[in-house]
């Protein structure tokens, strides 16, 4: 039997929708904490990453330590596990100077410590354009694309780049840093990363939600088998 007006609607809605959970975007959120190391607090700390457009955020909301916002930060991110001591030479580093303004991208040597900049230093970019200090929220956003592509550049991975991105899940290593001092030469890559203390957040296989695109997604395939089962019975 065909499918009335109203069907093939409800049809060409659907397969739309669908074609939306392409853009859906992973989301963590965190609201309100502590750090470990030599404390300080949050508000609250959201990441986001988009599969297709590879579109990655971090932001954190009043990081402050005895009354004193981050002054910098370095980050990994990945799809689960911790990326501390893990992945080495697959993931990206970011490094935040929130004093100088800049936000270099390094390979993560997989070290628990903040000297990839040096060891083996594989620069990956200067993204000082995308990185976010307003006074209150710190973090940047940014595309992705060219820190995912696989890089020649980074030694013994293996062939298993994969830069920064999560999914269903999210592991992170995160370090803020107060009394920063950095320096940077004319390509934007850091000669020099040294602070007086620092703290750290770091977890494993914490659960994210989907963003209203993959959820809309889900409504409309529902509405897609509906109409096939609708089909089989009057066929």
């Amino acid at each position: 039997m065909k499918l009335s007006t109203i069907g093939k609607g409800a049809a060409i809605a659907a397969l739309s929708l669908a074609a939306t959970s392409a853009s859906a975007t992973f989301i963590y959120q965190s609201n309100g904490g502590t750090f470990g190391g030599s404390g300080g607090s949050f508000s609250s700390i959201t990441a986001t990453y988009n599969e297709i457009s590879e579109q990655v955020s971090w932001r954190v909301d009043s990081g402050i330590r005895n009354g004193s916002q981050m002054a910098g930060a370095w980050l990994v991110l990945n799809d689960g596990p911790n990326p501390k001591t893990a992945d080495v030479n697959e993931l990206a580093i970011f490094y935040m100077d929130f004093v100088n303004d800049r936000l270099a991208v390094y390979a993560y040597n997989g070290q628990n410590n903040a000297n990839s900049w040096f060891n083996p230093a594989v620069y990956l970019g200067d993204y000082s354009a995308n990185l976010i200090d307003d006074g209150i929220t710190q973090g940047f956003s940014l595309d992705a694309t060219a820190i995912n592509d696989p890089n020649p550049a980074v030694p013994n991975d293996g062939d298993g780049w994969r830069g920064v991105g999560f999914g269903a899940s999210i592991g992170v290593w995160f370090h803020p840093v107060w009394d920063l001092d950095a320096l940077y030469d004319a390509n934007g890559q850091i000669t020099q990363w040294d602070f007086d203390r620092q703290s750290w957040l770091d977890f494993s296989n914490r659960q994210t939600r989907v963003s209203e695109p993959g959820q809309l997604a889900l409504f409309g395939i529902g509405l897609l088998g509906l109409g096939a089962l609708r089909r089989r019975r009057n066929g």
